[in-house]
């Protein structure tokens, strides 16, 4: 890990040891760290921070800042949604988001509409889609990303996640894929917890490429009342569609 992330990573677990009383002050119902290894090629590292905030008794807004490290270069990412919870049991909003990798003249990013629905009480739908772009490249992309948690009880969580971009470029022309199962474990009443994640992803059509599965692990920080109100009142995801196009080394 490059010692700029390594900063990163200890600067998110030095904000979230602040005393819980400031959230409150800023407006902020909750905040949460991850730091996490994937055993890719390279020794991947990731870590990323997460601020939820009340506009109105049914508005927020939720912010993202991520750091990726790997042997080929460092990606800072970052995301930013309004969201509205009309009635119990619906969120829903606008996002947008930008990825940059540093050394090189690489960007890209993207906005659309997301959802996240109660169904029932320990199950929640999350739904995402958008448009993309990257610098350079000319490359444009639609992607679709959905997500299903189930809490088993008060301490363990299981995810099941797909993500889909379709590119169709001169330079490349293939479907994105990946498909994740993840398991969350967080000691009731306590902040901390630890997950662990299994994704299968790939690139299907002209430009092809075999699939891969990796497996990821990590540490999760947690402070705030955000998860009071039942599964919909979650954080979103940070999107992620060009994952696979990324970690082959094609953008």
């Amino acid at each position: 890990m490059s010692f700029r992330a390594l900063l990163f990573l200890t600067g998110l677990f030095a904000v979230l040891s602040a005393p819980a009383r400031a959230q409150s002050s800023l407006g902020v119902t909750g905040i949460s760290a991850r730091a996490m290894a994937e055993d890719s090629e390279g020794g991947l590292s990731f870590g990323d921070l997460t601020v939820d905030v009340a506009i109105t008794e049914h508005h927020g807004f939720q912010g993202d800042l991520a750091l990726v490290s790997t042997e080929t270069g460092t990606e800072g990412r970052m995301a930013a949604r309004l969201y509205m919870m009309p009635v119990a049991g619906h969120k829903y909003g606008l996002f947008a988001f930008a990825g940059d990798f540093d050394g090189r003249s690489a960007a890209y990013g993207g906005f659309g509409a997301e959802g996240i629905l109660a169904m029932g009480e320990r199950t929640a739908l999350e739904l995402r889609a958008g448009l993309g772009l990257a610098n350079g490249t000319g490359l444009d992309f639609l992607f679709a990303e959905g997500a299903l948690h189930r809490d088993l009880g008060r301490d363990l969580e299981l995810g099941l996640s797909l993500s889909v971009a379709d590119i169709d470029e001169l330079d490349l022309q293939a479907l994105s894929h990946a498909v994740g199962l993840s398991l969350a474990y967080r000691p009731d009443g306590q902040p901390w917890g630890a997950f662990a994640e299994v994704s299968r992803h790939g690139l299907s059509g002209r430009d092809g490429a075999p699939d891969e599965t990796t497996f990821r692990t990590g540490l999760t920080l947690d402070l705030g009342t955000r998860r009071t109100g039942g599964p919909e009142t979650r954080p979103y995801a940070t999107p992620d569609p060009l994952r696979p196009v990324i970690r082959r080394g094609l953008f």
